[in-house]
């Protein structure tokens, strides 16, 4: 158990240290070396968790896109009634990791990361309305998972400006209500003919 513990410390301790640095340096010009010397241990030490800074970076997404799935699986976002709780569980988990993911999907982080999730995204609604191929099926995924994936990265770089729970309500507006509908709405122009 104890071993166990130490692993576990030191694998999270690489996965910061990463994290941290890709936070103010582009990946590509992160060394193994960094990573060790941030995370406090030796290059052998790191070799004994990852074969190269690459499948660090693949672990700490996967780990995070894991997790995303289990809360999607929770509840159908296509029943009324759970939307909310849905946007509510997601923007909790946002929150807790909002450091990594805003790491992640930031000048420095990994494109391929924000291709993940909107192939997560897109598969979860596909088997939510049973792998419909028509266009209008295809098309209405395609406008769910974009505007999930803006509005994430507009608050994880715009948090001064908006917080969760304006977005839970904003979201959940555009995606129940319509774009339009909510943008007649926050200017205030009704629906005038």
């Amino acid at each position: 158990m104890k071993y166990t513990k130490k692993t576990d410390y030191t694998n999270q301790q690489l996965q910061d240290a990463l994290l941290k640095l890709m936070a103010t340096k582009p990946f590509e010009k992160i060394t193994i070396n960094n990573i060790a010397d941030t995370a406090h241990v030796n290059r052998s030490t790191f070799y004994r968790y990852y074969d190269d800074k690459y499948q660090l970076l693949e672990r700490i997404e996967d780990d995070l896109i894991e997790q995303i799935d289990s809360i999607r699986d929770q509840v159908n976002p296509l029943q009324a009634d759970h939307s909310a709780e849905l946007l509510q569980t997601e923007v909790n988990f946002f929150n807790q990791h909002f450091n990594e993911l805003q790491t992640l999907l930031g000048n420095n982080g990994d494109r391929h990361f924000e291709t993940k999730l909107t192939q997560g995204f897109n598969e979860r609604f596909a088997t939510l309305t049973h792998h419909q191929d028509n266009a209008q099926a295809m098309m209405i995924r395609q406008v769910i998972v974009a505007t999930s994936m803006t509005v994430l990265k507009f608050w994880l770089f715009n948090a001064d400006q908006i917080d969760g729970e304006e977005v839970i309500h904003s979201i959940s507006d555009i995606l129940q209500n319509g774009a339009f509908s909510y943008l007649r709405k926050v200017t205030g122009q009704g629906d005038h003919a």
